[in-house]
């Protein structure tokens, strides 16, 4: 949440900037305004989930239109990968998740941006895919 212009602008001082560059922020959208926090930032790409970033897994696994709290999604995401613990994946669940990016990308795009539940993680994903 201290997310900001200086942070970002501080964080970039140690690289080469290209008139390529892009500013991709990464959040979780369960913390209350943060969306139109991150949106007052300019220029930035916003890779959000509503509610986490475990609904971006979810999604590779199963569609999605119901209302989650973080910890329904972390439960129904268990279903798939078993060992899954926030904030880390092993390597076979990367592996796992891999092979159903395009699965993943394409139930992400039938949700409602901002909404819960989405995720816009797919546009870096496509970003990357078209270089």
């Amino acid at each position: 949440s201290n997310i900001s212009v200086r942070y970002i602008k501080n964080c970039k001082r140690e690289y080469i900037a290209t008139e390529n560059d892009k500013t991709f922020l990464m959040f979780d959208l369960d913390v209350d305004r943060m969306l139109e926090h991150l949106q007052s930032i300019p220029d930035a790409v916003l890779l959000v989930s509503n509610p986490c970033v475990e609904l971006w897994y979810l999604l590779h696994f199963e569609e999605c239109h119901v209302k989650l709290t973080q910890n329904a999604c972390i439960k129904k995401l268990k279903r798939y990968l078993e060992h899954y613990t926030k904030g880390t994946l092993a390597l076979n669940e990367k592996q796992r998740l891999s092979e159903k990016t395009s699965k993943a990308t394409a139930r992400a795009k039938m949700l409602k941006t901002y909404n819960n539940p989405s995720t816009t993680i797919y546009k870096m994903i496509e970003l990357l895919e078209s270089l």
